[in-house]
C-alpha cells in the first residue's frame, strides 16, 4: 500500500567526498557545519509526495514541467563556516537540476535529486526521487477504505471513538495516474477532523461525518466515506480466540501473526488495549494486535486493558503475555497465503530484458506457485529466482541450526526436445548464488558447493518438478568456507541462478515458453532426517512421489 508523507522531509546521512572539492579544508574540525538539510514544500507540492514500493520518497512531475525546490539548513546558513551547497541529478537526461534548485522534467523515467554541502566530510544531505511522466494522466476514480474495528450499532457505519483516530486510505485509478495521492477533508470539523495529507481522522464529538478524498490533478474526481463518532468506552477484558502456545516456533516467512480477540463490553474502543513488544528489533505489535516479524530472535508480546473496578466476566482476561520464537535460518516459503507478500521474484534486470513471472493457483491440488519465463538472448535463456524483495531489511538469515536448504522447482534439464530424432534435455546451469557476512564482517559469498550444478542432492518428482537440496554441513562457500557453528550469516543476495538454458546452442532455436519453470517452495531443516520425514508426509498429502536423481 502506498505511504504518504505527512510533513516536511528531513534527512541526515553520511556522504562520500564530492569530486567538485579536491580536499577537506584544514579548519573543518573547528568549523560550524551543516547538521541537516531538509526540503520544504508548499501545500500544493506536499500533497503530491508519496513513498513508492521501494520505500523511496517520490515527487511526480510531467515532462516539460519546471519547479524550484526549496530547502532549509540547520544551523542557518548565515551561521555556517561553509554555507555553500551543491545540487545534483543521478540522471540529467531525465531530470535536470540547476545550482539554484530549479528542477526540470526532461523526459519520462526517474532520477534522484540530491542536495548537500559542497565541502566534503559534512554529514548532511537531502535526497528525493523524481518520477517523470510523459503526459498528465488524470484520475478517473478513487476508492476509499479505513482501518476501523467496530461499527456503530444503529447506522452500521465504521465507528471512531471521541479522542481516537481512524486511518483513511485512498487508491487512485488508473494505476498509471500521474498523481497517486489525494487531499482529505471533513464535512464537519466539529465532529471529526482529518489531516489533509495523511488521511488520519480524529473523532471530536458524537455524530455522523463524511470524509472526502479529492484528486489533486484538477479532474474534480472525489469519493466520500461516512463514519460515525461516538463516546469512548473503556475495555474491561478481552478473550483471545487464537492464543498461540508460548515459545512456539515461527518463521520470518510467516511475516506476521494477528491476534483474533473479542472485547468486553463489545462496544469498547479496541485502541485502548495496550500492546507491547519486549524487543521491537525482533517483532513489533500494532494497537490492533498484529505482530510483524522483523528479525530472528525471541520476543514477548503483551496486552493489557486499562485498570478498572468493573468485574471481568468469565472467559475474559485483563492481560496476557506470550513468547514468540523465531529461529535464525528457519524458512518455509510455500506461497500458501494470499494476504502476504511472497518473498521471491525474478531478477528485476532479467524482467527488463523480457523475463516474466506469474503466480498460479492450481484448484485441483490447492497449490500456489510461481511460473517463471526466462528471457532469451543469443538463443539462450536466463531468469534468476531471487529472495529478499519483501523482507524488512532485504536480508536472508542462514545458520547451521537449519543447514538443509531445500527447494522445489522445475529443472528444464528434465524437459526434452527432439534433436536429430533423439529426445534431448535442455542444458542449463543452476547455482545457489549468495553474498553475505557474519556480524564480524567475515564474508560468505559465491555458489554454494563450488561451480555450476553443485547441489548436494536432487529428487525428481512425479509431476515433473524437482527437489534440489544444498547441505551446509557438507558444502562450503567459495569465499569463507564452511559456516561456523553458533553463528548467523546475513545474506543480501540469496538466489537460484538459473542460467545458460540451451548452453552452447545445443538446439538451433529455443522458445521461451518451452522452457518455463515453476517454483513451488523453499524450506529449511535441522537435519537430513527431519527433511526426509517432512518430505514423506508432504508426498502422502499431495500424492506427488519423488526419487533420487543426481544427473547434473
Amino acid at each position: 500500500m502506498m505511504r504518504r508523507l505527512t510533513y516536511m522531509i528531513m534527512l541526515a546521512l553520511p556522504i562520500m567526498a564530492l569530486s567538485c572539492t579536491p580536499e577537506t579544508p584544514e579548519n573543518i574540525d573547528s568549523a560550524i557545519v551543516a547538521e541537516s538539510i531538509e526540503f520544504v514544500w508548499d501545500a500544493e507540492d506536499q500533497a503530491k509526495l508519496y513513498y513508492d514500493e521501494s520505500e523511496s520518497l517520490v515527487f511526480p512531475m510531467v515532462k516539460g514541467e519546471n519547479i524550484k525546490f526549496a530547502y532549509r539548513i540547520f544551523p542557518e546558513e548565515d551561521k555556517l563556516t561553509f554555507p555553500e551547497t551543491v545540487w545534483s541529478s543521478s540522471n540529467p537526461d531525465i531530470v535536470k537540476v540547476e545550482q539554484d534548485g530549479n528542477v526540470t522534467a526532461v523526459s519520462s523515467g526517474d532520477a534522484i535529486i540530491t542536495l548537500q554541502p559542497s565541502t566534503v566530510n559534512i554529514p548532511a544531505t537531502a535526497t528525493i526521487k523524481v518520477i517523470v511522466h510523459e503526459t498528465l494522466v488524470k484520475a478517473t476514480s478513487i476508492s476509499v477504505s479505513d482501518n476501523h474495528d467496530l461499527t456503530h450499532d444503529v447506522t452500521g457505519l465504521p465507528l471512531c471513538s471521541i479522542g481516537e483516530t481512524l486511518q483513511m486510505t485512498a487508491s487512485v485509478s488508473p494505476s498509471g495516474a500521474t498523481y497517486r495521492t489525494v487531499m482529505w477533508s471533513s464535512s464537519d470539523d466539529d465532529i471529526a477532523t482529518v489531516d489533509p495529507y495523511s488521511g488520519v481522522v480524529t473523532g471530536l464529538s458524537v455524530g455522523k461525518v463524511t470524509i472526502t478524498a479529492s484528486a489533486i490533478d484538477g479532474s474534480g474526481i472525489t469519493k466520500g466515506h461516512e463514519i460515525y463518532v461516538d463516546q469512548v468506552v473503556l475495555p474491561v477484558g478481552f478473550r483471545v480466540n487464537n492464543m498461540p502456545e508460548s515459545d512456539a516456533i515461527y518463521s520470518l516467512s510467516d511475516v506476521s501473526y494477528s491476534f483474533d480477540y473479542d472485547i468486553y463490553p463489545d462496544n469498547a474502543s479496541r485502541s485502548r488495549i495496550k500492546w507491547t513488544s519486549s524487543d521491537e528489533s525482533v517483532a513489533t505489535v500494532s494497537s490492533r494486535g498484529v505482530v510483524e516479524f522483523i528479525k530472528y530472535g525471541q520476543v514477548t508480546i503483551s496486552a493489557s486493558c486499562p485498570e478498572s473496578d468493573e468485574e471481568i466476566p468469565e472467559g475474559y482476561i485483563a492481560n496476557f503475555s506470550v513468547n514468540f520464537n523465531i529461529p535464525a535460518g528457519f524458512y518455509r516459503d510455500h506461497f500458501e497465503r494470499t494476504d502476504i507478500d511472497q518473498h521471491w521474484e525474478l531478477n528485476r534486470d532479467h524482467i527488463k530484458q523480457g523475463a516474466k513471472q506469474e503466480m498460479i493457483y492450481n484448484e485441483q491440488t490447492g497449490e500456489r506457485y510461481y511460473l517463471f519465463t526466462p528471457f532469451i538472448k543469443n538463443n539462450q535463456g536466463r531468469g534468476d529466482i531471487m529472495r529478499n524483495k519483501y523482507t524488512y531489511d532485504k536480508k536472508t538469515y542462514i545458520s547451521l541450526d537449519y543447514p538443509i536448504l531445500c527447494f522445489r522447482f522445475d529443472d528444464v534439464y528434465d524437459k526434452t526436445k527432439e534433436l536429430n530424432g533423439v529426445q534431448t534435455p535442455y542444458p542449463r546451469q543452476i547455482n545457489l548464488d549468495t553474498s553475505g557476512s557474519l556480524d564480524d564482517g567475515t564474508q560468505y559469498t559465491g555458489n554454494v558447493g563450488g561451480n555450476n550444478n553443485k547441489w548436494h542432492t536432487k529428487y525428481k518428482c512425479s509431476d515433473g518438478s524437482a527437489i534440489i537440496i544444498w547441505n551446509l554441513n557438507e558444502q562450503q562457500f567459495p569465499t569463507g568456507g564452511y559456516l561456523p557453528e553458533g553463528k548467523v550469516a546475513s545474506f543480501t543476495t540469496f538466489q537460484i541462478k538459473y542460467a545458460d538454458i540451451n548452453k552452447d546452442n545445443v538446439f538451433p532455436t529455443i522458445n521461451a515458453d518451452d522452457v518455463t519453470y515453476r517454483f513451488f517452495w523453499f524450506h529449511t531443516f535441522t537435519s537430513t532426517a527431519e527433511m526426509e520425514t517432512w518430505l514423506a508426509e508432504w508426498s502422502e498429502k499431495t500424492g506427488v512421489t519423488y526419487a533420487e536423481d543426481n544427473i547434473q
